[in-house]
């Protein structure tokens, strides 16, 4: 299901709860009853682009697409997606405030 949603990084997350009277999210709940169950994120810091809007839809599409719905499909952003198994939160002595990017994420900029 997430390789048919088309992501290029994928978190594993084992780190939730097995009983199902314990369980606080939607996927973990489906998930704990057997049924399959994906979250997708796009974005990042609370900004809404409608690149990342456009993937989430993309990707729905593509993952409930039927054969008869074959124009739903997308294609995949990496042939082989990235698999994250851990997550480490790394956390400030204080409050610290990084600034505001001047860039969009993923540009490129020159040391010049």
């Amino acid at each position: 299901m997430v390789l048919a949603f088309g992501l290029d990084h994928i978190i594993i997350w084992r780190e939730r709860p097995s009983d199902p009277a314990a369980t606080r999210y939607l996927d973990n709940t489906a998930s704990v009853r057997g049924k399959p169950s994906i979250v997708v994120e796009a974005g990042h810091a609370g900004t809404v682009e409608t690149d990342d809007v456009a993937l989430l839809v993309n990707g729905t599409l593509s993952t409930i697409a039927r054969p008869e719905n074959a124009s739903w499909r997308t294609r995949a952003t990496s042939k082989i997606p990235v698999w994250i198994e851990k997550l480490v939160d790394v956390l400030a002595d204080g409050p610290r405030h990084l600034g505001t990017p001047l860039v969009k994420r993923g540009t490129y900029v020159s040391a010049e």
